[in-house]
């Protein structure tokens, strides 16, 4: 017993009668890196939430430095060393990235908070981290990937003995990625435990000694990572082995579906973007983080302010001037921040994948339109969205549940063009698949599909063709079946 920081022991937790935890057993010693892997609702973030005492257990008991406690708090939590990363960050959007990373050692602290003080810490931790954010800088400014330093940041400030982060690096880039790992090292040096969840199984194996895997609310097999391979690992995470869909990289295109000739952002974020995007191919577009790659995709979306020499949809003008009009012209966006950008969370299934279409509708609502609720269903049942029913609330469902609703809302559109900002960001590898067949349906309707990411594996694996942006302007432009993976990195780093 006293060899653990952490035991989690027999732990039970049902939501109106639907068992999330099943006798989930874990455990942690002081220093070591623990990767939990499973499914996207398993039940790994309703572990982490019982851990830090955000939901209560039905039934179990933790184990903390040999405490044995049956009922958890957040301030008990925190107070026995427990700091959590969760994937929407719990950032106070209004305040500076300063206060926020100071949160919780402010927190500790008696008297009124000094600005000065704040803006010292958050300087000292970001620079062990390796990363330049100005600290006076109002976190809703900044970038997804930079609200993710700064939950990782606030998170390293206090004299935290184990840190659970909950898919931290989703966003970063593959050297704010490298920073992260050399961080790591160092809290594990000094006898800190960590709980890494990541659906990316290369980062998995990179940095866990142990790794346990959950599904369906069980324990399924836990070990050394060493003992797991990328495929085993895979298997038992989703009960079944994965075949790769085949993909045809280079195929003869169709007809000009987007057209686009000296695309320009008002406030220079890109600029010179000239490109067409044919029927049945998927376009990928890829940049490190500041390129460009996320306003040019709001651009497209009517909702970055832009100017164009040219800019066609299906051989007509489009002038976006709204993301209104854009719906409206047949397009349909992903954004990469879900929950903020994709989805009413306190509405229901059924009501989010109906949004996009409520205009081509009376004025009863969802609620009372059959035919609404019915293309709801029907999308509910085509993408296997694993829920309640379309009544209930978006946010009572898992990361890649809650994407492929947003994907289901521009599919019930019919849209002629798609625009897949970062889709498979914190999805667990089934889902990664079916939302690349889903791009790969979309296009073979003869729906335009643009696929932006960072993800070089995901842009190798699913488009045909791949704009490299580089300082807001397009520095390559090459057929994905040329080069491999590795090129495409070197190209990135290059660009």
């Amino acid at each position: 017993m006293g060899d653990y920081f952490l035991e989690a022991r027999g732990i039970y937790k049902s939501f109106g009668g639907v068992h999330a935890l099943k006798n989930v057993d874990l455990y942690v010693k002081p220093g070591e890196s623990l990767c939990l892997v499973g499914e996207n609702g398993c039940g790994k973030s309703t572990l982490i939430k019982i851990i830090s005492g955000a939901y209560e257990m039905d039934k179990g008991e933790l184990t903390i430095r040999g405490k044995v406690y049956k009922k958890m708090t957040p301030m008990l939590s925190s107070k026995e060393g427990i700091q959590v990363i969760y994937q929407d960050f719990s950032l106070f959007h209004n305040l500076t990235v300063a206060e926020n990373i100071a949160m919780l050692y402010n927190l500790g602290e008696k008297g009124p908070f000094s600005k000065k003080k704040n803006i010292t810490i958050a300087k000292q931790i970001l620079e062990e981290i390796g990363v330049e954010i100005d600290p006076n800088t109002i976190v809703d400014k900044l970038s997804i990937a930079q609200r993710q330093i700064v939950a990782i940041c606030r998170a390293l400030v206090r004299d935290a003995q184990l840190i659970i982060m909950d898919e931290p690096t989703t966003a970063l880039t593959s050297k704010e990625v490298d920073a992260l790992y050399v961080i790591i090292e160092k809290l594990k040096a000094k006898g800190i435990a960590l709980i890494f969840v990541s659906h990316k199984l290369e980062e998995v194996f990179r940095i866990a000694e142990r790794i346990v895997v959950i599904r369906n609310g069980e324990n399924v097999v836990e070990g050394p990572a060493g003992d797991f391979t990328m495929e085993s690992l895979t298997y038992h995470m989703t009960g079944k082995e994965q075949t790769p869909i085949p993909f045809d990289n280079k195929i003869d295109t169709g007809e000009v579906i987007l057209s686009c000739r000296n695309m320009a952002a008002k406030d220079d974020a890109f600029r010179n973007i000239s490109f067409d995007l044919h029927r049945g191919e998927v376009l990928g577009i890829t940049g490190l983080l500041g390129s460009g790659r996320e306003a040019l995709a709001e651009a497209l979306f009517g909702i970055y302010p832009h100017t164009a020499d040219k800019l066609e949809l299906c051989g007509k003008p489009l002038k976006l001037k709204d993301s209104k009009t854009a719906v409206r012209e047949g397009i349909g966006y992903v954004p990469e921040d879900r929950a903020v950008k994709g989805l009413y969370m306190d509405g229901s299934i059924g009501s989010n994948i109906a949004s996009a279409i409520l205009f081509r509708y009376n004025k009863l609502g969802f609620v009372r339109n059959e035919k609404l609720r019915n293309i709801a269903k029907n999308n509910v049942e085509d993408l296997r969205i694993v829920c309640a029913g379309i009544d209930a609330p978006a946010s009572s469902l898992s990361g890649g549940n809650q994407q492929r609703i947003v994907i289901a809302k521009w599919r019930a559109l019919e849209p002629k063009l798609i625009i897949l900002n970062c889709p498979t960001v914190g999805v667990d590898v089934g889902s990664k698949a079916d939302i690349h067949a889903l791009a790969r349906e979309f296009a073979d309707s003869g729906v335009g599909v643009i696929l932006i990411s960072d993800d070089l594996s995901e842009i190798k694996n699913a488009c045909n063709r791949v704009l490299v942006i580089n300082h807001g302007e397009i520095s390559e432009c090459f057929h994905t079946a040329d080069v491999s993976t590795e090129d495409l990195y070197k190209k990135l780093m290059q660009a």
